[in-house]
C-alpha cells in the first residue's frame, strides 16, 4: 500500500517491466526484533516472510492470462528486511522446489544482507545487484551479528553484507552489481528507489534480459546526508 512502492512499480511499468508489490506478514511487529530476540526467532520471522512471498509468486504464476509473467524471467527485489527475505529466497533451493521449474533470473537486495554466505553456490548464484551504505548500523555493509549485537545474545545471528557476496560472486564469475554509498545509513534501503533507479534498470538490462559481456561492476559515491 506504500505510496513509494506504487510509483516505483509503475516506472519500472513504464520501461517495459511487470512489477509485483508483495506484503508479508510482520511477525515480530510487536515483539521487537533487536538483540533480545534469539536467532532462532529471527530465522522464523524470516522463513514466515519469504514463505509469504513463495505464496504470491505461486498465485501470480497460476494465473498467466492476468498477470502475463514469464516464468523464466523473473526478479527478486526486497529492501531492508524485505531484502533479507528475496536474498533468503533466491539463495535457498529448497524454497525453489516448491515450485516446478522455477529458476530465478536474479535478485536486487537494497540495504540487505545473507544470513549463510555458504547458501551461494556454483549451481545457484545469479546475477545479483547489492545497493548499500557503508554506514548502515543495522545491517552491515561487511559481516557483523544481526543488528550489532555481539555479547548481547547467547548465539548472535551473523549477516553477510554486499562486500562479501560480492567477493563470492566475483570469484563463481557470475555477474554482479555493487553500488556503494560511502557513509550512507540504513534510510537507503528506502532512499534507493528513487535515487537508485536508474541503476537499477541499468542491471536489469545488462545484466539480466539482455547481457552481451559478464560485467562485474563496482560503484561507489559519496553521499551527504541531509
Amino acid at each position: 500500500d506504500s505510496k513509494g512502492l506504487e510509483y516505483f512499480c509503475k516506472r519500472m511499468a513504464s520501461r517495459g517491466y511487470a512489477a509485483i508489490s508483495v506484503s508479508y506478514r510482520l511477525t515480530m511487529k510487536d515483539i521487537g526484533f533487536d538483540c533480545e530476540i534469539t536467532p532462532e526467532q529471527k530465522l522464523s520471522a524470516i522463513d514466515s516472510a519469504t514463505n509469504d512471498v513463495l505464496m504470491a509468486l505461486k498465485k501470480v504464476l497460476a494465473e498467466p492470462s492476468n498477470f502475463k509473467i514469464d516464468k523464466s524471467k523473473i526478479v527478486l527485489l526486497g529492501s531492508s528486511a524485505g531484502a533479507e527475505t528475496v536474498l533468503n529466497l533466491a539463495y535457498n533451493t529448497a524454497y525453489k522446489e516448491e515450485i516446478e521449474g522455477l529458476e530465478f533470473a536474479g535478485v536486487v537486495s537494497l540495504s540487505g544482507a545473507l544470513t549463510n554466505i555458504n547458501s551461494i553456490t556454483f549451481e545457484n548464484a545469479i546475477p545479483t545487484q547489492m545497493i548499500h551504505g557503508t554506514g548502515d548500523a543495522l545491517v552491515p555493509y561487511d559481516v557483523a551479528a544481526h543488528h550489532y549485537c555481539d555479547g548481547k545474545e547467547v548465539d548472535g545471528l551473523m549477516l553477510y553484507g554486499p562486500s562479501y557476496m560480492a567477493q563470492r560472486l566475483k570469484g563463481m564469475n557470475v555477474p554482479y552489481y555493487l553500488y556503494t554509498i560511502q557513509g550512507g545509513t540504513h534510510e537507503w534501503a528506502g532512499k534507493a528507489f528513487t535515487y537508485c533507479f536508474n541503476e537499477i534498470v541499468n542491471f536489469l538490462y545488462n545484466d539480466v534480459v539482455s547481457p552481451s559481456v559478464l560485467r562485474q561492476t563496482e560503484q561507489t559515491i559519496l553521499f551527504t546526508e541531509k
